[in-house]
């Protein structure tokens, strides 16, 4: 089944000191290198990075080669939160697949779960892993969605209260990646 990306590297990085997507992998790997090349290894026809100017800025700084077919996307409100975000990912989404939704923050992901992810989609609105009862990330949703997303108007909605208004389906994951994110920099 074919699907598309959007990456979500908009933030501040308060924490980080940098912008997020330049964090380096102990493989020499940056944070949006890492994830890019993942889904474009995993077969997604679309990979929309949404970055704020500050991010802009450093891969003009700091350019890191990335696929062919990568679309930056700037926030131009950043400080409106995640779901301002994924409308501005959404909006520049070209095509009618499922499509996930990955935070920047979550840069390890095992091989195998975005073919588990959308084989349990089938007719749920979205899919999404857990690890001993947590969900984790990416989310992959219905293509259909997208219009929903963009018709809110509260920017600072949480997707999660969101995506409580559709049929999800999880899937198990025996990999604990699905929760990790920068908060856990041990790992990096």
């Amino acid at each position: 089944m074919e699907s598309s990306v959007i990456i979500l590297a908009a933030g501040f990085s308060v924490r980080a000191g940098q912008p997020k997507l330049g964090l380096p992998l102990s493989n020499g790997e940056t944070f949006l290198q890492h994830l890019a090349n993942f889904y474009e290894t995993a077969g997604c026809r679309e990979i929309i990075v949404v970055i704020n100017a500050k991010g802009m800025q450093w891969l003009k700084d700091y350019p890191v080669p990335l696929p062919e077919k990568i679309k930056l996307v700037i926030n131009p409100h950043p400080e409106r939160g995640r779901f301002g975000s994924i409308q501005c990912g959404l909006q520049a989404l070209e095509n009618d697949f499922p499509f996930f939704i990955h935070n920047i923050d979550n840069p390890t992901i095992s091989a195998e779960l975005p073919h588990q992810l959308l084989g349990a989609l089938k007719d749920y609105d979205f899919v999404k892993p857990v690890y001993r009862d947590k969900g984790g990330h990416p989310v992959l949703l219905q293509s259909y969605i997208k219009k929903e997303i963009l018709r809110i108007g509260d920017q600072q909605l949480p997707f999660s209260e969101f995506l409580d208004n559709y049929q999800g389906n999880t899937i198990e994951s025996e990999h604990s990646s699905v929760l990790e994110n920068i908060n856990n920099p041990d790992r990096f």
